[in-house]
């Protein structure tokens, strides 16, 4: 939803101004993707529809990691939580095969 706002707000900026002279801070706006922490239920709801097993641990164990980590992944602020939650579930299957 958030990428068909951003056409479509690009396709009026490019109506009124023309494509060479969009203003500077109009541009920035469309490349300002900021981070927004998830809430518990939010991770829940993705971990359900993702289908990772033990959903309600899991999102809860996941919430609290990166809670603690200040949302961090390394010294890098984290730029997608959905894709952490792939990533924390498929993890989580390699640890269940190898064991």
């Amino acid at each position: 939803m958030e990428q068909e706002i951003k056409k479509l707000f690009m396709l009026i900026l490019t109506e009124v101004y023309g494509e060479d002279k969009i203003p500077m801070e109009a541009m920035e706006l469309l490349k300002n993707d900021r981070f927004k922490k998830p809430s518990l239920e939010e991770v829940k709801n993705y971990m359900l529809e993702y289908g990772t097993q033990n959903y309600i641990f899991e999102a809860e164990a996941f919430f609290n990691f990166y809670e603690s980590k200040g949302w961090k992944v390394g010294k890098n602020k984290m730029k997608d939580w959905k894709a952490a939650v792939r990533n924390w579930s498929k993890d989580k299957r390699k640890k269940k095969l190898i064991i």
